[in-house]
């Protein structure tokens, strides 16, 4: 990317400033865990005495980043090896 202004705008504009819009709403640790656990990556169970993201806004993640991944710029640019990029619905993890 270097000097390729266009696409580090790109970046910010298509996958930096929405996934904030999750980590706003939910917070740093408990956003990127729901996220992770949407993904395939990680269960976004917490150890006691923590709480996960309830349901309700743990679907709302998932909505948002689907959101991110399915936009036009990040998969044909950022997901050649889709196995990494797991979504409830997509029948890979059903």
């Amino acid at each position: 990317l270097s000097g390729d202004i266009q696409s580090c705008q790109n970046i910010i504009d298509k996958v930096e400033l929405p996934f904030d819009e999750i980590i706003h709403k939910y917070g740093w640790h408990l956003g990127i865990k729901s996220a992770f656990d949407c993904m395939g990556i990680m269960s976004r169970q917490e150890r006691m005495p923590l709480m996960q993201l309830p349901d309700e806004c743990h679907l709302d993640v998932c909505s948002m980043l689907t959101n991110i991944l399915q936009d036009p710029f990040y998969s044909n640019n950022y997901s050649s090896d889709k196995t990494l990029y797991y979504m409830p619905g997509d029948g890979v993890m059903d």
